[in-house]
This record gives structure tokens, sequence and C-alpha cells, in this order.
């Protein structure tokens, strides 16, 4: 990868099924190290610590946040540890070198026994001999395919001395004009069906009526297969094009640095594989929410044969947008209201009448958790897990679920000190996995500011740094709220959303300041969720201006049920003091 023989992106799925299949190998002096061992030692660069880290989970196992037990690669997908997408690679990676890993006994499983544990089920299986591009989740830099782990293990070279597994790279003739490719990544838009829960492709559900023609077309243009092509012209000047195979369409990657619609730190974390081509094209073309844009994009040359001069990217680029840190605590999502009945009722009551799904229930009752209890929305009062399941606000099954989620309010305890951490101590530390403590850091966040539980109050990003609790990069992440990942769905139209578009759309009630999310007790037939295969479906947002903000004016509407009951709410707006620019939701 230093000697650009790779790409990044290539060298690190090769390091992380090395992770996940038991050692990151040094094939010159022939030695088996763990992750940590080989950042010392300087066999990995320490950009692909964090993440190699968390691949090496696939073989000593994921802590059950529920139950404290290790459990394995397979279980950790079920539970939504882990992506889907990002599970299967190194599950194929472990069955392609031997065997599903035992991570309590640390020894290789054949499929037939790991089905009868619990680590595999047919239904993966299906999804693994599946021969599609969709599975194949590695890259032959030699022949620019994308193949699964076996495929490319085949293609390999066995070293006579060491027994070591190694992929040749053949060496190509500089020509005039010399082109490489990186690894193909494709964008799916998946229809589901709320009938029957049942996800189909765009076509499919255009055929069953599900969606009509017009939103067949565009959804079927949001759908893409994107690579990069690196031209080498005869005096040595390199040009990166991203090209989408399906469309044509083409982004110089310089003339956009030039021009602003990219930086340099988002070309270098996309160079150093922690940005996915798609979030990449997506901040190419100017669209930073993610939909790709007709009049952004140029061109319809495809492949390697260039020779005229590209057509330069037309001036258009989306505004900014400006984000400050919330200044004063708000409520999480407090409720649901039913717009067929008008009527308003908890989370729970909204997940038994199937007006929220199982999922997006248990994470927003995670956020009020975390965020200091659980909210009784005809009242507003919080109560805690075990008084809430007494109330009826919280089912028994729940309980265990969410007291993770309660102790990034109350603290969690060092079993040796006594001393009560954070949220993002414990994250830390490792006693909180990756993804929940995220989500948790995330809706503290946003409703006003991170918890410590010696602290009384919220405390700000700045305070939290300058006390260490958190680092810049956390701060970062949290702050670069268009890239927070959508868990939770919709339950008005179904989409895929983030918390924070959660908070955006809910409706804040006049008189308690409840925040409730608008749900439809009718079949929202014909509606889609787009899921990225590439990766989380956002891309980067940006943030600039004051961090110090301010919530002014509200948006008023009423909602008349013509039976004498009328609801009264507002939707917030923030604006930035610094700028005059304002955005309302």
């Amino acid at each position: 990868m230093k000697k650009n023989m790779i790409r990044p992106g290539t060298a690190f799925e090769l390091l992380e099924a090395q992770a996940a299949t038991g050692y990151v190998v040094d094939p010159i002096k022939n030695l088996k190290l763990t992750v940590i061992e080989a950042v010392r030692m300087g066999i990995v660069g320490p950009e692909f610590k964090d993440k190699l880290l968390s691949a090496e989970r696939a073989v000593t196992g994921y802590r059950d946040p529920y139950s404290g037990k290790t459990i394995s690669l397979f279980q950790a997908m079920q539970k939504g540890l882990i992506l889907k997408d990002h599970g299967i690679r190194l599950l194929e990676a472990q069955i392609a070198t031997g065997g599903i890993i035992d991570p309590e006994k640390s020894h290789r499983l054949p499929v037939e026994v790991a089905y009868k544990r619990g680590f595999f089920d047919e239904e993966m299986n299906e999804i693994l001999t599946d021969p599609s591009d969709d599975t194949k989740g590695f890259f032959d830099p030699n022949t620019e395919e994308n193949l699964t782990y076996l495929q490319l293990m085949e293609r390999c070279v066995t070293d006579p001395h060491t027994g070591l597994l190694l992929l040749q790279l053949k060496e190509k003739k500089r020509e005039s004009k010399a082109s490489s490719k990186s690894s193909v990544r494709k964008r799916r838009v998946v229809i589901v069906d709320p009938e029957t829960g049942k996800e189909m492709t765009v076509y499919e559900a255009y055929r069953k009526g599900l969606i009509d023609h017009q939103t067949y077309l565009e959804l079927a243009d949001q759908e893409c297969e994107w690579e990069e092509l690196t031209m080498t012209a005869s005096d040595g000047t390199v040009k990166s094009i991203i090209i989408d195979r399906r469309s044509g369409r083409q982004y110089d990657v310089e003339d956009a640095l030039s021009r602003g619609l990219i930086d340099k730190n988002a070309l270098e974390t996309y160079r150093s594989g922690n940005l996915s081509i798609t979030e990449f094209a997506d901040m190419l073309s100017g669209n930073i929410g993610g939909t790709r844009s007709r009049s952004s994009s140029f061109g319809s040359t495809a492949g390697s044969n260039y020779s005229s001069p590209m057509s330069p990217i037309p001036s258009i680029k989306t505004p900014a947008i400006i984000w400050n840190d919330p200044a004063e605590e708000t409520g999480p999502v407090a409720g649901i209201l039913d717009i067929d009945t008008l009527e308003k009722v908890s989370i729970t009551e909204a997940i038994h009448r199937s007006l929220v799904d199982n999922i997006s229930g248990q994470r927003l009752l995670e956020a009020q958790a975390c965020t200091g209890g659980i909210i009784d929305p005809t009242t507003g009062e919080k109560f805690s897990v075990t008084d809430a399941e007494e109330k009826g606000l919280v089912d028994k099954i729940m309980v265990d679920r969410l007291n993770l989620a309660q102790k990034a309010f109350n603290g969690f305890e060092d079993p040796r000190t006594k001393v009560k951490m954070s949220a993002s101590q414990a994250l830390k530390k490792g006693w909180l996995y990756y993804e929940a403590g995220q989500r948790f850091l995330e809706v503290q966040y946003l409703t006003g500011g991170l918890i410590e539980p010696d602290v009384e109050g919220r405390v700000s990003l700045d305070e939290s740094l300058k006390k260490g609790s958190i680092d810049a990069r956390t701060a970062q992440k949290l702050r670069d709220v268009g890239t927070y990942s959508k868990y939770l769905t919709c339950p008005k139209t179904k989409l895929k959303i983030s918390f924070k578009d959660a908070m955006d759309k809910s409706m804040v009630e006049e008189g308690t300041s409840l925040r409730l999310l608008e749900a439809s007790s009718q079949s929202s037939k014909g509606l889609y969720s787009p899921y990225n295969a590439s990766g989380p479906g956002s891309a980067y947002g940006s943030r600039t201006g004051s961090r110090t903000g301010s919530r002014t004016g509200s948006r008023r509407g009423s909602i008349d049920a013509g039976t004498g009951l009328s609801l009264n709410f507002s939707s917030s707006s923030f604006s930035s003091s610094s700028t005059g620019y304002s955005r309302r939701f």
C-alpha cells in the first residue's frame, strides 16, 4: 500500500480478513501477531488500529451488553452489534480459512456444528453461497474483479518455505495513458412491503404495483456502481476520476478539490479507507445528504478510452449546513402521535399497536433511559426502567435491554474502585461496545450535552474535551450530525432515519414541551426504504460557524379532529447568531 501497489481500501480489507481469522501476518518474518502487536511493530498503520481491533473481536468474541456473556460474530450480527454487510464479509473469510470460530473455545467449527450451536443458520448460508457481486467483499487488484475470499485465496501462490498464501501482483506495462481501478461499490435501493416485511428490488416493487412508474424511475436513478479510475499521462501527471458504471457520470477529484466541493481532510479520509467510495462520490456531486444530482454530474465516457479533455463540473454547490452545539437541554422523543386517531401514546403502546417496529421502539426507549428516564407522555413524568415496567411503560422483556442505556445516565460503576464513569469513559475502557456507546452519546449531545454522573446538568463538548472525558475525534463525530447512523424506521414514512432526523420530524406539544413523533395506523403501502450496500447511506455533513447556538422562534400548527379535540404543537427551529443563516425543521 505504501508503495502504491494496491489501494488503501484493498489493503484494509485484506488486513481485516487476517484479524478476523486469527492473526495479522508478517510474511517476511513469518510471524502471527495480534492487532496491538502488529501496530507496535509497524506492520499495520495506526490509522487502521481501531477498525482492526473491531475485526479481531470476530475471533475473541463480542460482549453481549445485556447478559455480559461472550458471543460469536454471527450472534453479534443478530443482535445488531455490528453491521450485517460487514459481518458477512468476516464470516465468509472465516469459513474460507477453515470454519467459523467459536470465541469461547478458540477453535474452528464446521458449518454443520456451527448450525447446532447457533453460530450460523440456513439463511446466512444462502447469502454466502449467492454468487452475485453483493456477496463478493474482496477485490483482485490484478483483474479488478470483486471476489469472495475463497476465490481470492484460490488465486494465491503458496510460499514453499513458510506455507503462507501470497497474492502475486502482476506488473502492468506503462503506457502514455495508463489507468487503474479501485474496487467497485454498489448502492442498491431496497423496497420494503410494510404488510409482509419482504424486501425486493425497485423493479420487482414496480411490477407488483407497490410504486408507480415515476417513483420507479427516480429510485432506479439512485442506484449506482461507483469505481475510481486513476489515469497517468505521458508527462507523469496523475488524475483520479470517480465514475458511475451504470450511468457514465464522472467526477474529477482534483477539480472538485479546487472548487471546494470537498476538502483535503475528506480526501485523506477516503484514501485511508475510512470513507466509502459511495459516500465520497456523493460529496463530489455536491449532495451532502447522499442523493445524487443530475445537474452536478457530467460526461458519459466509460472505461479508459479518454481522448478528449473532460468537461468542467458546473459551478453548483450545495450550501453547507450550519450546525451549532445545542445551547440548552431538551427532551428526547417522548411518545408517538397517531395522526389517524390523534391519540398520544407511549413508545411501548405504539409497539403493541404496530405503529412502531420493535427495533426502533427499543432505540427510542434507550434514548429516554440514557437522558434521564422512561417518559410517560400523558403526564411528562420520568421513571427508572424498573418503575416504568411497574407502570406499564416498558415490557418485562425490554428491562434488561434498557439497563445499559440507563447506566449511560446513572454512570457505570468500576467494580474495583466503585467510582462511577460516564458513557464516554466506559466506551474508552471497553465496557460499552462502540455502536451502543455512540448512540447514547449522540442522543445526549443532541438533547443538550453529555451526562457525567458527578456533574449536575449537562456538559458541553468543549468542557468534556478540556476534562479529557472525550477526545477530539469523538467530538468531531458528534458534531458531524450528517453522518449519524440511520438506525430508526420512521413510523410515518417507513424511511430509515437517524435519531437527529427523528427529533427534527417530531412535534413539540405546547404546555408540556414533549416531543411526539408522528405515526400512521394505516398501511403506508408503496413507501420505500433505501439501504446502501456499501455502508451508511448518509454522506459527510459539514459544519461551520459559531459553536454557540440558540433556539429561537417556532413554527406553530394545530390539528383539529372536528370533535372538540384540538392539539397544538410547535416544531423547533435552530439559528446561528454568527451568520444569520437559519435552518428550519
